[in-house]
């Protein structure tokens, strides 16, 4: 028994580490498996997209956590974030929406890893509400408060704070006023140097506030625009409201306050704590009445309130005809820059003697200053002044009209001396026609020049292949040339050839006769002389062996020469399979041929019936021919049809789109009248008005101009086709033996190199564009830049395009000046 006991309790031992073992396992695998939820943001807050981030440390991918429902608290979406296999994490972030403010419940939830729950603790969530700042105020004034239609107003709103700005964050500033449709308005530059510049996001505009402190060390942000009524009316609009997240501290600012991107426009961190606060400021009621209805007449220029009237003129000695500049200095004026023009009876009093340009060639605008310049012609000599330019105001205070004289200008008009001679005394009873520019011509109807255009475009897209086709041309035919020039040295080798000719050309259908008259044209005998003895004593002079002329004398003595040539002539075996050949290749190449058939005449008949029907009704019902317009316009275009595209895009009021197909059929037919004087009409009536580039004068210029604005792939083709007749002139030379003389290479040369010559130079130039909607151009590519002008560019306005990034255009306009365009206002010109 003493023996068995050691063994006994040996076993026992490795017994209990056994169940140990198990039971310490048991809690060790279960601790594998670990979950942690909590918030990412730091700050959350009603009504804000927040999300709460989950994360399960285990060996296998735990299923998709469906959370409890949780009243005033929406889930929105479940996403699984990429996981950390080395730290076996798997991430989960869950987005919620707070429906109501103060501490929210996420009750604990079960999350699935290889079949067995994992219970989450419970999470409370603190949601916070914009709270009113005490620390901060919004004051807007607006002065004056009474009004008549047209007068100046200046709306100044001022943000004030106790707190650094550093610490707002996420800014918007909502001011209704400034949407009122009834109004318009300017923003006012700030007049303090950049470094107390900052800019603001209003109404989602960024704007440039000028920055300050007060005496009492609150700081201060204000701006300020012009309010412009266009209506009478009273204005009460909704209160203005700002609001910002308050940062719990100042972080360092990455740029300086007079950048685009400041703590204004940036977001919170999901680590920082920040709190929503508000201002809201009452706007003062503004009442806009009417002008008065007596007392106005043509001259009054849309100024309400006070102005200052003066005129210039340069040069003031002048001839009969001379062109000088007459400018209109509009000052001290209550604001400018919603000035857009003077009213024509201003010139009434200029008109008898001298001839005024329609239109300024050139303006200049100031916030109280704004100057007009136009053409002036004399139209007779002896005249010693310039009347004076009378506009008509009105004064809000007195409520009446005033007329403005400028004073006269002293000017000497001399006679032109080379015109004199030609000057032509008008009849008394008539007046002779005076030409309107307008849109002419709804389609072009020349099917020669149609057929040339299409045959330049088939050219110039193709032209890797008929460049190299001569070449080929040439080396194909270098055996027929080299014969042909031998038997031009040689006459017994042309008659060989000749007679070699023949006997091919009447060998398959009369095998005798060919010999016959080979025989006859080697041996210079007649062919219907030929007899075994005459044959023979021509080989013999020849000093033919013997034994050939044995066997020719042979097979002239077997058949009687008349009989040659009396047989039927016999098929050859070649003949029939030729028939058999073209039958099969018949079927497939009708349909081939029907293939490419253009089918457009029947749509294009239709697109013209509709654009007609459009014409008819605009008349009457302007609002029902639009729609009409506009299909007709786009169906002419997918036809390119650009010229009846462009006449559809006009009558709809589309005048951008209607310029870009104009000059897209110029390209087409550069040198058309009719379609350069719609182009012309366009431009002199588009809104924005550019000096004329400066260009070289003279009729081949502009004949050069005009070819250079021909589409490329057209001068392309014309280069192509004179390449091709080059050297058709040239085979034909060597095939024919002519001499070519000089002068017609040369010009042949000259015809090549011209629309070559062409497409380098447009080739290093930028493509053309053109504004087809009203759009403010900015000076850099995105709205947070200032915009380039003080006015949008609007429709029909051309430009080069030089640059397009991320949906914006860099465009450089007439004067050399650039801004970025949005890439769906422009088109490019094509």
């Amino acid at each position: 028994m003493s023996k068995n006991r050691p063994t006994l309790n040996s076993s026992l031992k490795r017994l209990a580490g056994t169940v140990l073992a198990l039971l310490l396992v048991t809690p060790m695998a279960r601790a594998e498996v670990a979950v942690r939820f909590v918030p990412e943001s730091a700050s959350l807050f009603l009504y804000e997209p927040f999300t709460l981030r989950l994360e399960v440390e285990s060996d296998v991918p735990p299923q998709t956590p469906e959370l409890p429902a949780v009243p005033d608290l929406a889930v929105v979406t479940v996403r699984r974030l990429p996981a950390d296999p080395a730290r076996r994490l798997h991430v989960f972030q869950i987005e919620l929406i707070a429906e109501r403010g103060g501490t929210l419940t996420v009750p604990p939830f079960a999350v699935q890893v290889d079949g067995e729950p994992v219970m989450t603790s419970a999470l409370r969530l603190r949601i916070g509400t914009p709270r009113p700042a005490t620390e901060m105020a919004l004051a807007i004034a607006v002065e004056p408060t009474s009004l008549r239609v047209g007068q100046p107003a200046t709306v100044t709103v001022t943000w004030t704070s106790e707190v650094p700005f550093e610490r707002c964050q996420q800014l918007l500033v909502e001011i209704p006023l400034l949407m009122d449709a009834r109004c318009q308005f300017f923003p006012l530059d700030a007049t303090v140097p950049p470094e107390e510049q900052t800019g603001l996001p209003v109404n989602n505009i960024r704007v440039v506030a000028q920055s300050g402190r007060l005496p009492d060390g609150r700081r201060f942000l204000t701006f300020a625009y012009k309010l412009i009524p266009r209506e009478p009316c009273v204005l009460r609009p909704p209160p203005a409201r700002l609001v910002c997240a308050l940062m719990k501290s100042a972080g360092p600012a990455a740029h300086g306050p007079s950048y685009f991107y400041n703590q204004f426009f940036t977001a919170p961190a999901g680590s920082e704590a920040y709190e929503r606060i508000y201002l809201g400021a009452t706007v003062p009621e503004v009442t806009v009445r009417a002008l008065a209805e007596t007392g106005r007449n043509g001259r009054f220029a849309e100024i309400v309130g006070p102005c200052e009237l003066r005129t210039s003129v340069a040069p003031t000695r002048l001839v009969m005809g001379q062109p000088a500049l007459l400018t209109v200095h509009l000052d001290s004026l209550a604001f400018a820059r919603h000035l857009t023009g003077l009213p024509s009876a201003a010139f009434d009093g200029l008109r008898p003697d001298f001839q005024v340009s329609a239109e300024p060639i050139r303006e200049t605008v100031s916030d109280s200053a704004r100057s007009f310049t136009r053409i002036l012609r004399p139209l007779r000599p002896g005249i010693a002044r310039i009347p004076a330019v009378v506009i008509q105001t009105f004064d809000p205070e007195s409520g009446e009209y005033q007329t403005l004289r400028s004073k006269p200008i002293p000017v000497t008009v001399a006679l032109d001396p080379e015109g004199a001679s030609r000057a032509v005394a008008a009849r008394s009873d008539s007046q002779p026609p005076i030409p309107r520019n307008g849109i002419r011509h709804n389609r072009i109807n020349e099917q020669t020049m149609i057929f040339v255009r299409d045959l330049l475009d088939v050219l110039g897209r193709f032209w890797w292949g008929f460049i190299p086709l001569p070449a080929v041309v040439w080396f194909a035919l270098r055996p027929l040339i080299r014969r042909l020039d031998r038997c031009r040295r040689d006459p017994v080798y042309a008659r060989a050839m000749a007679a070699w000719r023949r006997f091919r050309a009447t060998a398959g259908h009369d095998e005798e006769t060919a010999w016959r008259n080979y025989l006859a044209d080697r041996l210079a005998l007649c062919a219907d002389a030929l007899t075994a003895d005459t044959v023979t004593a021509a080989l013999r002079a020849r000093q033919v062996d013997g034994a050939l002329i044995a066997e020719t004398r042979r097979r002239f003595e077997q058949r009687d020469a008349a009989d040659y040539g009396k047989r039927p002539a016999v098929p050859t075996a070649s003949t029939p399979s030729l028939v058999r050949r073209l039958q099969r290749a018949t079927v497939p190449l009708l349909l081939v041929w029907a293939l490419l058939i253009p089918l457009r005449g029947d749509a294009g008949e239709r697109t013209d019936e509709l654009f007609a029907r459009a014409l008819q009704m605009r008349g009457e019902k302007p609002d029902q021919a639009q729609p009409l317009l506009v299909e007709a316009a786009l169906r002419f275009e997918s036809a390119e049809f650009f010229l009846n595209a462009g006449n559809a895009w006009f009558f709809a009021g589309e005048t951008g789109r209607a310029l870009v197909n104009y000059r897209a059929a110029e390209r087409r037919w550069p040198f058309d009248r009719q379609l350069r004087e719609s182009i012309d009409f366009l431009r002199a009536n588009r809104a924005d008005a550019f000096p004329p580039p400066a260009t070289p004068s003279g009729r081949l210029a502009a004949l050069w101009k005009r070819f250079c604005n021909g589409a490329t792939v057209l001068r392309v083709g014309l280069f192509v086709l004179a390449y091709l007749v080059a050297w058709t002139v040239l085979l034909a030379a060597q095939l024919a033996g002519w001499q070519v003389s000089r002068t017609v290479w040369a010009a042949l040369i000259a015809f090549a190199l011209v629309p070559l010559g062409s497409v380098a130079q447009t080739s290093l130039q930028p493509a053309e564009g053109v504004v087809i909607e009203n759009t403010v151009a900015r000076l850099g590519p995105g709205y947070a830049y200032d915009p380039a002008f003080e006015r949008p560019l609007h429709q029909a306005t051309e430009f080069s395009w030089l640059e397009t990034r991320q949906g914006w255009v860099r465009a450089r306009l007439p004067d050399a000046s650039e801004g970025w365009l949005r890439e769906c206002d422009c088109m490019q010109v094509q």
